[in-house]
């Protein structure tokens, strides 16, 4: 055993002293797919409205109590706005619309009385509010806000329940404390005392982060954790094999198991600490991504609970040994050191469809995912996220790895003592 760990030391000081393959195994990739995902929705956004900036968003007969509403809240900065009259729309529609089919969104406000439309929103609820405070709770609301979108595009259709979440539905609950007059002062002296509490207010966008996170993140990991797999096995095993300097290690008093064992160690410690470095970068770009963006790949507020975390970190390890075993057995079974990458290249390859097939489902994983090396961790991570796992199908996925990691040990021990012995 001393052995073994000697040789896990020594190749963690390869690493860690050259301060190149640190940056490239613990921040480069995490920082990469970081950017990735917040560039992402800005990359939507430009093809679907032309723009990098805010949302456009054209207003006709925009209202004092809008307007004013926009300069005090923190969502004004994701929408552009651009007010106009109802005379300059009607003089030109076809130019309006033809803006709404490019991916702006198009609000109206006015009144209807049942009969004309007119232009006073303000007034319009002003006069409902009166009825209401009075007693009169079967008046009907004159005013309307209207939002037109093209909804042939699912993009459009994001950004107008993206605006109607943060935008419509918040101006619409503050109209009482704008415009509600004495029905306004009558409810001011109630509310509820968790709408100023942040704890609730994190709880109550929790569900969605975590929903987006389990489409995104577990993929991300496996992903970012494979390459970090392949990296090190390709510098830790092939390149010195390729030079030689595998056979020389075979001459030493050290056992060919033990040399094998402090590779595929150092190469599972090191991977283990670079996926949860990228882990929290992931965390914390949803913390940072305060707008709650419709387009967000992680919306604000992704959270897991003190079991949902140990189950992940458990599992993380067993999932970077059963990538580092397949390496292994790939550098020892092939000779040519292109042939070696090329095969090491290929489960590259299938994780990434796997990531993009993730993004399109965030369901419940089916009995057989768990039983599938690698992919049985990415399932459960997306169980975690959607707090749907169970202890059982944690305890699959464990025992399946440490099985899988166990033969292919073995395997690998066995094809490298034969090769010494020659």
């Amino acid at each position: 055993m001393r052995h073994l760990f000697t040789v896990f030391k020594w190749e963690i000081s390869k690493i860690l002293t050259n301060w190149q393959k640190t940056a490239a195994i613990f921040l480069i990739p995490a920082a990469i797919m970081v950017f990735a995902i917040n560039i992402f929705p800005q990359l939507v956004k430009y093809l679907s409205t032309g723009s990098f900036g805010g949302q456009k968003v054209i207003v006709v007969n925009c209202p004092d109590s809008f307007r004013d509403y926009n300069n005090k809240v923190e969502t004004s900065f994701d929408y552009e706005y651009e007010t106009w009259t109802v005379d300059e729309l009607n003089r030109d529609e076809d130019y309006f619309y033809s803006r709404v089919d490019r991916g702006e969104l198009l609000v109206i406000f006015g009144s209807y009385d049942g009969k004309s439309a007119g232009t006073d929103f303000d007034g319009a609820v002003t006069e409902f509010y009166k009825h209401i405070a009075a007693g009169d709770v079967e008046y009907k609301s004159e005013a309307f806000l209207a939002v037109f979108y093209a909804g042939g595009e699912y993009a459009n259709s994001l950004n107008a329940t993206s605006f109607e979440e943060n935008v419509s539905s918040k101006f619409v609950s503050s109209l009482p404390d704008i415009l509600g007059g004495e029905y306004g002062d009558l409810i001011a002296s109630s509310y509820n005392v968790d709408d100023y509490n942040p704890i609730t207010y994190v709880m109550n966008h929790r569900a969605n982060a975590n929903y987006m996170a389990a489409r995104v993140v577990p993929g991300i990991l496996t992903l970012l954790m494979y390459y970090c797999v392949f990296s090190l096995s390709g510098d830790m095993i092939a390149q010195e094999k390729n030079r030689g300097f595998l056979a020389k290690l075979k001459m030493t008093p050290v056992s060919p198991g033990f040399i094998l064992g402090g590779k595929t160690l150092a190469i599972v410690g090191l991977v283990t600490v670079s996926g949860m470095v990228s882990f929290v970068f992931l965390f914390m770009s949803s913390w940072l991504n305060h707008s709650n963006d419709s387009m967000s790949l992680l919306p604000f507020g992704m959270l897991l609970t003190p079991s949902q975390l140990f189950c992940l970190i458990i599992a993380m390890p067993l999932s970077a040994a059963v990538m580092a075993v397949y390496c292994a057995h790939v550098c020892l079974c092939l000779t040519k050191y292109q042939d070696i990458i090329a095969n090491m290249q290929i489960p590259l390859l299938l994780l990434l469809v796997d990531f993009f097939l993730q993004l399109g489902n965030a369901g419940r994983p089916m009995a057989l995912e768990y039983l599938l090396p690698v992919h049985n961790t990415t399932a459960l991570y997306r169980t975690i996220f959607l707090s749907t796992f169970k202890w059982k199908h944690f305890a699959q996925v464990i025992i399946c790895n440490l099985l899988v990691v166990w033969l292919g040990f073995r395997r690998c021990t066995s094809i490298f003592s034969e090769e010494s012995k020659r």
